[in-house]
């Protein structure tokens, strides 16, 4: 594995380089809004619900705030 600077190194010269693609990419994924943060949040209270979590790390989670 390389080490932080290598890596760093690595990639700066990669963006100096003249074949290295630099121009901005549009984003492609969904746009952000109030109705994807819900949906959002209620996915990932369901994944906490769920228990998965804490079978995985066997610890138990301190639930303040999420839906049961």
């Amino acid at each position: 594995m390389k080490k932080a600077k290598v890596f760093m190194d690595d990639f700066m010269n990669k963006l100096r380089a003249d074949d290295y693609e630099k121009d901005n990419q549009p984003n492609k994924g969904p746009e952000i809004n109030a109705e994807f943060i819900a949906e959002q949040l209620s996915s990932y209270a369901d994944l906490l619900n769920s228990g998965i979590i804490e079978k995985v790390t066997g610890k138990k989670l301190v639930r303040k705030c999420f839906r049961q």
